[in-house]
């Protein structure tokens, strides 16, 4: 980094990769090297939310299904409290090249978890959406 000047680099860090969640769970403090910036990565949130529904619950956020009231406050409690463990410069997800959301309209599992949860999360932060 010193040789070719980077002063900073970002990281990104999976909370769905039972590796890296266990890695920050164990050491707060894996992700002090202020040469390194880390990002929020919760790709399983958005694109399985049957798969993200069961880790959440089987760590301490009970969610149910799309639309429910409940899973929308656990789900948005999830994103804050990782965010805040891992002092998150900003999220990242991966969508298919097909992704298309359709706002309040559409149904579909990964709409619910991106209007219901991320966005709102995202816009207490201070983020803006395009």
């Amino acid at each position: 980094m010193e040789l070719s000047g980077v002063v900073r680099i970002t990281m990104t860090n999976n909370v769905f990769d039972d590796n890296e969640r266990e890695r920050w769970l164990k050491d707060p403090k894996v992700g002090a090297d202020p040469r390194f910036a880390p990002v929020l990565r919760f790709d399983a949130l958005l694109r399985d939310w049957p798969t993200a529904a069961k880790k959440l619950n089987a760590w301490g956020y009970p969610v149910a299904g799309v639309g429910d009231g409940a899973s929308i406050k656990e789900g948005r409690r999830f994103l804050t409290d990782w965010i805040d463990r891992i002092g998150a410069l900003y999220c990242a997800v991966s969508l298919p090249p097909e992704f298309v959301f359709l706002g309040a309209d559409d149904p579909s599992p990964t709409a619910f978890a991106l209007r219901e949860i991320v966005l709102p999360v995202l816009a207490d932060r201070g983020c803006q959406w395009p």
